[in-house]
């Protein structure tokens, strides 16, 4: 499956300490669009990726999406034409 990107649409940030040290990780959130006729399966899954699937918008609200800020601001990354910065989170 291929994919045009069409605009950044939000950044995220969270800041972690532990045992390791601390992390810092920058979330890029992208809206992009099918350049194909059928979505397929991604080819490529992160190492602590658990699912994924398509499904209809409508339906994205009330997923299982990491981190949950995206989920919550989901419809209005795609409506708005600005970058979003969501904020930043500290755990630790």
């Amino acid at each position: 499956m291929a994919v045009e990107p069409v605009r950044l649409c939000a950044v995220y940030e969270c800041i972690s300490g532990g045992r390791a040290g601390n992390n810092h990780k920058l979330y890029f959130i992208f809206l992009c669009r099918l350049t194909g006729e059928e979505p397929l399966a991604p080819t490529e899954l992160d190492a602590y990726q658990i699912d994924q699937k398509w499904m209809p918008l409508e339906q994205v609200q009330k997923a299982n999406l990491f981190p949950r800020i995206v989920r919550n601001n989901i419809l209005r990354m795609i409506k708005t034409e600005e970058t979003l910065y969501l904020g930043s989170e500290r755990r630790k």
